[in-house]
């Protein structure tokens, strides 16, 4: 797929206005909730946990019911899941709030913050697939006959002309929302905004990368590292210089908040899981009279490599978190 391709061109631009979306949701939503005193960034309850966890909920509904979404409008579904849902939610950020508590000194805070997000992350997932299976028994998908034509998305451009203007409309909304904060910090949430496609796009190319490590989500996987890379630098010059300005503080929650991504990572634990039931079913076929000892070691393969995926990447974050980050903040006392 070229960069000049038609398709490719129409979807990176969909990623991106969801991007610029799913950041100003995430941002306000985490205003919301600091406001109303649930979270904070000196307690275990981070500021992007709801955020983390309404997305792993919509990805959850998503994913359970996108087979004829995808079918039909694969540019809304990639605009969807990877520009909104992997802009809303965010792997840097949390790993952040957390890395700041281990560096306050408040250890037993940041391991807390470390399990409520992995597990509020993966309920959610599981309560978001949970209400797609109710919606789907009360209003089931309509299947195309094998006789009738699906008409695409890229030769029906009626979804677009409903979409586009939907999406400016909305825009437009949250826009005033941050015309009527203060000038400061309005200005970091617009330069965030306008960030944020950066990140998204620079995660949907990276993807890429998942077909080709086996089990194990490579793409998704440096997604994540190296927007906590990006966060360590700008987190560093921050402590360093004991000054920052606009961009720097708009580059965290833009480009590092896109990039990286907590519905996809939990949407990805969870088809580790579904995979194994597709293997162990396909064995209980062919070679159903060694059933018990072949479904059991599937299933504990199965585990073992969400658990394994799982501490990979919360380790890798808090130890490049930790040794660069860290060490400057320690060192500045």
């Amino acid at each position: 797929m070229g960069f000049c391709d038609f398709t490719f061109i129409l979807e990176a631009c969909w990623i991106s206005a969801f991007a610029m979306l799913g950041v100003l949701v995430r941002l306000w939503l985490g205003k919301l909730f600091e406001l109303m005193q649930v979270t904070s960034e000196s307690t275990a309850l981070f500021h992007d946990l709801p955020a983390n966890a309404m997305g792993c909920f919509l990805m959850g509904f998503l994913t359970s019911r996108d087979s004829l979404l995808k079918q039909l409008h694969p540019t809304v579904h990639i605009g969807t899941s990877t520009g909104f849902l992997g802009s809303f939610t965010t792997f840097a950020s949390w790993n952040l709030s957390v890395a700041d508590l281990f560096i306050m000194g408040q250890v037993a805070s940041g391991f807390v913050a470390l399990v409520i997000g992995t597990q509020t992350a993966l309920v959610s997932w599981v309560m978001g697939s949970q209400l797609a299976a109710v919606v789907e028994y009360w209003f089931p998908e309509r299947v195309p006959e094998d006789d009738e034509e699906i008409v695409p998305f890229l030769k029906s451009h009626h979804l677009a002309y409903i979409g586009l203007p939907l999406l400016g409309i909305l825009f437009i909304g949250f826009s005033i929302l941050v015309w009527q904060d203060d000038g400061r910090n309005r200005d970091e949430v617009w330069i965030a905004t306008l960030l944020a496609p950066v990140g998204a796009l620079g995660r949907w190319q990276l993807a890429r990368l998942n077909k080709r490590g086996g089990w194990f989500f490579w793409g998704t996987y440096a997604a994540n590292m190296l927007a906590i890379s990006i966060d360590v630098v700008v987190e560093s010059v921050i402590v360093a210089e004991e000054t920052a300005n606009l961009v720097l503080l708009a580059i965290p929650t833009g480009i590092a908040g896109c990039l990286s991504t907590v519905s996809t990572f939990v949407n990805e634990i969870q088809s580790l899981q579904e995979h194994a039931g597709i293997k162990e079913a396909a064995e209980e076929i062919f070679e159903a009279e060694e059933e018990h000892e072949k479904k059991v070691p599937v299933a504990i393969k199965s585990m073992a490599r969400q658990y394994i995926y799982v501490f990979a990447s919360l380790a890798s974050a808090q130890a490049l978190f930790l040794i660069t980050y860290g060490t400057v903040s320690w060192s500045r006392g």
